[in-house]
């Protein structure tokens, strides 16, 4: 159930993204920045969607039980490599609009910023997974640590289905009403 609502979140961004990057061409601004910001998100649409959907699959991956997300960190290496990728074109930009080459000093180092990025990553990454192996994930401590004297603190689930009661009994309370008008 996790993995559907970050797959159906993520979607609904992405579907948003692209309902922005349509109005932004449809709007038709002649100013110079607009028109190169414009051209920017366009050329590096692709780029953004790829780099969204590599995410969304390393984040479902990790939501997964052991050993079954250990190719998380894969993917999130490289979606992370994208990133970089993309933080460098956000870089070029900035020289763009500036008419400076302060970032160009990045590009004589992306042989050695890809890489770096994506071990760094996923190493994090194994980190983390086996650090919820040996300690528990933030919900297991939780539970663990909370007094048993307190009361239990009701999640977006329990509201949603004490709402769902209450319009159920809205509901039938009308039509046993109506019912009786009968």
């Amino acid at each position: 159930m996790k993995a559907f609502r970050i797959v159906f979140s993520k979607i609904i961004g992405l579907m948003i993204f692209l309902v922005l990057l349509f109005l932004i061409n449809v709007i038709s601004i002649n100013v110079y920045p607009y028109r190169l910001v414009v051209s920017f998100i366009n050329s590096n649409a692709v780029l953004i969607v790829v780099m969204s959907i590599i995410f969304m699959i390393a984040e479902v991956i990790f939501s997964f039980v052991f050993p079954f997300n250990l190719s998380g960190p894969i993917f999130s290496s490289l979606a992370s490599m994208f990133l970089v990728k993309f933080i460098l074109e956000i870089f070029s930009l900035i020289d763009r609009f500036i008419a400076e080459d302060i970032f160009t000093v990045f590009s004589a180092f992306d042989w050695l910023i890809y890489p770096v990025v994506f071990i760094a990553v996923l190493i994090g990454g194994y980190a983390t997974i086996f650090a919820r192996l040996i300690g528990g994930t933030k919900e297991e401590k939780k539970t663990k640590k909370t007094p048993k004297s307190r009361k239990k603190v009701k999640d977006w689930d329990d509201i949603g289905n004490d709402f769902r009661k209450v319009l159920s009994d809205f509901f039938r309370k009308i039509a046993d009403s109506i019912e009786k008008e009968k």
